[in-house]
């Protein structure tokens, strides 16, 4: 682990885990075999295995449908 990343309660980092300066393990997320680089984000709800690199955001799970098609204007 780098200097300032920040890991999340229950996350888990098993063997070959390596995250970058400043990059964020969120809540139930599990790393393994896997480097994240600087700065990326893999928030919550999330299992990175084997992965070489990632760079950007990683997503969770899909939101629900009833959020996904939320009005812009209301949000409803």
């Amino acid at each position: 682990m780098a200097d300032g990343a920040i890991i999340g309660p229950y996350a888990r980092l098993r063997p070959g885990a390596e995250i970058g300066a400043k990059a964020h393990i969120g809540n139930f997320v599990e790393i393994k075999n896997a480097r994240i680089d600087a700065g990326a984000k893999a928030n919550h709800l999330s299992y990175i295995g084997d992965a070489d690199g990632a760079r950007a955001p990683i997503s969770g799970p899909a939101p629900s449908p009833a959020i996904m098609t939320a009005s812009p204007s209301t949000g409803r």
